[in-house]
């Protein structure tokens, strides 16, 4: 979730932080309409508190377009290869296009066929995962996301070479009269963006975050970044979880993998081919929606009244917290760590778009 500091940030609504973005990827080379399209997916991630996922992103998006290595005007095609099962193809464009287009895909043959299963190949960095799998919730389907990384920064378990992403994964299930089930994590302690936030801002990483490559001890001096590779989450098994989700979001949609996808500490200076992989389930074949829908919201209250542990205010569900901060930021604004804001507005007055707030 949030890792920018907000005790000194600005606060700005949604809608001026996304004409900001559409207009920062706009004048990188994006269309108007695929512009505006990706800038709310990547305002929403601020919206919902995953902060190293939204507009933070904006000036690696921004070079990577002007560059060359994102597609700024990508042709995103859909190949319906069975009743339940298609491949997109994202033309190496930013990765919001054709994560929302498998989305969508999933959720329309699920309704037909109960399931569905749509892998995408040549895609970009995607933004929060969770965004996609939630999508799929709010038609009342449960969905399951995952996306193998655009870079490599974790080491299989046992080994020093960065041969895995972070592979993050996301799971959302409907629920009645609340918000939906949403479970998102990266299968290292912590996601990269996170990382680089405190290392940017020049502060200490957490302990157990980053691993010193050679000895395997706890790396916390944000200078060393490149001699570490990110911890996974659980050790063996994290590393197993990432390596699973590389076969089936990155090898089975004919996307990059292991050796093929550039370690962390190199610069980028080829398409990323991210490979992402999106599953939607009707749950109204195995009961009435309605029902399903209730019996997980009377499920999700029984642990939000069950009783804590000493020392915790109150027991949450994945997706609770998620919704609060929604709820916050949509009618208060969201807080934008003033060196992410000076940074954005430095790219802007470069690219002569307008800023939506003063420093």
């Amino acid at each position: 979730m949030s890792t920018l500091g907000v005790e000194s940030a600005l606060l700005v609504s949604h809608d001026r932080l996304a004409a900001l973005a559409a207009g920062i990827l706009a004048a990188s080379g994006m269309g108007d309409g695929d512009a505006a399209t990706a800038a709310n997916l990547i305002v929403e991630a601020n919206l919902c508190g995953a902060d190293a996922h939204g507009v933070f992103r904006l000036p690696d998006y921004s070079a990577l377009l002007r560059k060359g290595l994102i597609n700024p005007r990508p042709l995103v095609t859909s190949d319906i290869r069975g009743p339940a099962v298609a491949l997109v193809d994202g033309d190496g464009g930013i990765g919001h296009l054709s994560a929302l287009r498998a989305a969508e895909l999933a959720g329309e043959l699920a309704l037909t066929a109960g399931v569905a299963w749509v892998g995408v190949r040549r895609s970009n960095h995607a933004g929060a995962t969770a965004i996609y799998a939630e999508h799929i919730a709010r038609k009342g389907l449960v969905g399951i996301c995952a996306s193998v990384a655009a870079a490599n920064h974790m080491a299989p378990w046992g080994g020093a070479e960065p041969l895995l992403g972070t592979n993050p994964l996301a799971i959302a299930v409907p629920s009645a009269g609340q918000a939906p089930f949403v479970l998102d994590f990266a299968t290292s302690v912590a996601a990269f963006g996170a990382v680089k936030t405190l290392a940017m801002a020049g502060q200490s990483l957490p302990g157990g975050w980053v691993l010193d490559r050679m000895t395997g001890e706890t790396l916390t001096d944000p200078t060393k970044l490149s001699q570490g590779t990110l911890a996974p989450i659980a050790g063996h098994k994290g590393s197993g979880l990432a390596l699973a989700i590389g076969l089936l979001a990155g090898v089975m949609s004919g996307a990059a993998f292991g050796r093929d996808i550039r370690p962390f500490d190199q610069p980028a200076d080829a398409p990323a081919n991210v490979g992402h992989m999106v599953i939607a389930v009707d749950p109204g074949r195995f009961m009435q929606r309605a029902q399903f829908e209730a019996e997980v919201a009377r499920h999700l209250d029984s642990f939000a009244e069950s009783t804590p542990t000493l020392g915790a205010s109150a027991v949450r569900w994945p997706g609770a917290r998620r919704a609060a901060i929604c709820a916050k930021r949509s009618k208060g604004g969201i807080p934008l760590d003033r060196s992410v804001a000076k940074r954005l507005a430095d790219l802007a007055h470069q690219l002569d778009c307008p800023i939506p707030f003063s420093l």
